[in-house]
C-alpha cells in the first residue's frame, strides 16, 4: 500500500495522530455477539461455531503477528465467528471494536487498497471478489468467504448491510483527515504510530515520528 509518484497524477494523503488529537469516539456495542446474525437471518446460512471473543491483548490468539498494530490503534475487544451453508462455501465475520471512532477508520484506512468497490454500508465499504471490509463508528468489520461455488458478493454485501444496521451510531472521521482537501484525493491513510506508518511506508525499521 504505498503512494504512487506525483508524476502519475495520484494524491494519498497520510496523517500521524498524536493521541491527545483524537476526538472522542461513538459508544461501543454493549455485547459485541449482539451484531453478529443470529437463527435464520442469513437465509441459508448457520453458525458453524460458537462466536469468540477476544479482549485486550488476548487478540493474539486471533490475529497473532497483526495484534500489535491493532494495539497500537487502541483495541477493545473483537468477536468471530464462522457460518456454513450446504454447497456455498464458510463465512467468517471478524468485528473489531476499537477504543474509538478514529482508531476504528485507521485501521479501515490501511485497508483501503483502491482496487475494491466502495459500497454505501455503513461509513465506508469496500468489496472485493472473496472478502469486504467495513467502518462504522468504533467498529471495523471483515467477511470473508472461502470456498464459494460462484459469485460471492451478493452474500457478503448482505452480511454486511445486515451487521452495519445492528452497529452502534455513526463516529466522525479524524478532525485532521476533515482538513484535506477534497479534491484529486484518492486515497487516505491515518496513524496512530509507527507500526501503523510501517505498514504503508518503507522506513526499515526506523521510527521517524519518534512516536511514544
Amino acid at each position: 500500500m504505498r503512494p504512487t509518484s506525483a508524476a502519475s497524477g495520484w494524491r494519498v494523503a497520510t496523517l500521524l495522530a498524536m493521541p491527545w488529537l483524537a476526538p472522542a469516539g461513538a459508544a461501543g456495542p454493549g455485547d459485541i455477539r449482539d451484531v453478529l446474525p443470529g437463527a435464520g437471518e442469513l437465509p441459508g446460512w448457520e453458525a458453524a461455531e460458537a462466536p469468540r471473543v477476544f479482549r485486550g491483548e488476548d487478540l493474539y490468539e486471533l490475529i497473532d503477528g497483526g495484534a500489535d498494530l491493532y494495539l497500537e490503534y487502541g483495541f477493545t475487544q473483537a468477536v468471530t465467528a464462522r457460518y456454513a451453508a450446504r454447497d456455498r462455501g464458510t463465512l467468517q465475520i471478524d468485528v473489531y471494536e476499537m477504543a474509538d471512532a478514529a482508531a476504528a477508520f485507521g485501521i479501515h484506512s490501511l485497508n483501503e487498497t483502491g482496487t475494491g468497490a466502495a459500497l454505501d454500508i455503513g461509513q465506508a465499504a469496500q468489496l472485493f471478489d472473496y472478502y469486504l471490509t467495513l467502518w462504522q463508528g468504533t467498529c471495523f468489520v471483515t467477511i470473508t468467504i472461502t470456498e464459494p461455488p460462484g459469485d460471492a458478493k451478493p452474500i457478503l454485501r448482505r452480511a454486511a448491510a445486515f451487521i452495519a444496521a445492528k452497529l452502534p451510531r455513526r463516529g466522525e472521521i479524524p478532525a485532521l483527515m476533515a482538513r484535506l482537501p477534497a479534491r484529486g484525493l484518492t486515497g487516505r491513510r491515518f496513524f496512530r504510530g509507527p507500526l501503523g506508518a510501517a505498514s504503508s511506508y518503507p522506513f526499515a525499521g526506523n521510527d521517524p515520528f519518534q512516536v511514544r
